[in-house]
């Protein structure tokens, strides 16, 4: 069954506990007027991002808000300083009728992933996280087949190109150059690695972090992945990295 088709099965389920107060204008309203891969079109020319989620390709459930009206609750955002993007696109949770709060619902019906973009805002990402969780638990929608990949046994795999999400203990924390590497095996040229560059490692200090503390944390990293040296994960944000285990940062 498309996953089109699944979200019209879902139209009346709602996320529990969403709420559409807001103060100022934290709370924009209006009309959705067309939709593109990641954003939408608003009637009063505006656009809101929704590249924060990932879905599979050619199944994105997007067009189903076209013609709606919509709220968009930012104050977590404003806070964060995330409220719109490099492009200046608004970002915030999208409240439509009857879908509730968007992308929770999207990630509750396994119809889209949290991508880790960020910045994000922490409560809106547990949130996202949970309702993602739900669907995983429960194997709908894309979490029938997606599934989340052990570090461990990676090993010198080809062919898992893409979106993906990834778990395990980092064993080792290693500087080359410019780039931060983070080893889940003990053979950096056959083992699943992830990387952090010089100029993304402020994002992740910034956050508190001690890159030598990660040593045997229990991860689950999300992002694109390809073969280099093994299966290899760019990471440019920290809300790419859930922590599993009481060792955090």
């Amino acid at each position: 069954m498309g996953f089109v088709n699944q979200v019209g099965i879902g139209v009346a389920i709602w996320i529990a506990g969403v709420s559409v107060s807001c103060a100022g204008n934290a709370l924009q309203e209006g009309k959705i007027s067309e939709v593109s891969a990641f954003s939408l079109q608003t009637e009063k020319g505006g656009r809101i991002s929704l590249e924060e989620m990932y879905w599979p390709e050619n199944a994105s459930p997007l067009r189903v808000l076209r013609g709606k009206a919509f709220q968009l609750e930012q104050e977590n955002f404003v806070e964060k300083g995330a409220a719109t993007n490099k492009y200046g696109d608004l970002r915030g949770k999208l409240i439509v009728h009857p879908f509730g709060w968007v992308q929770a619902y999207w990630a509750q019906q396994g119809l889209a992933v949290y991508n880790g973009l960020g910045p994000y805002p922490l409560s809106v990402r547990e949130a996202l996280l949970s309702a993602e969780r739900e669907a995983r638990e429960n194997r709908r929608g894309l979490w029938f087949r997606f599934q989340v990949l052990q570090a461990a046994d990676l090993g010198a795999r080809q062919g898992a190109d893409g979106f993906q999400v990834v778990e395990g203990r980092i064993l080792s924390v290693k500087k080359s150059g410019s780039r931060l590497y983070l080893n889940f095996g003990n053979n950096w040229r056959t083992d699943f690695t992830a990387s952090i560059s010089t100029e993304n490692k402020r994002r992740f200090r910034k956050m508190g972090w001690n890159f030598d503390a990660l040593v045997n944390t229990w991860v689950r990293v999300r992002g694109n992945m390809r073969f280099y040296n093994g299966p290899f994960m760019e990471l440019n944000f920290p809300e790419q990295v859930e922590f599993l285990d009481v060792k955090s940062k």
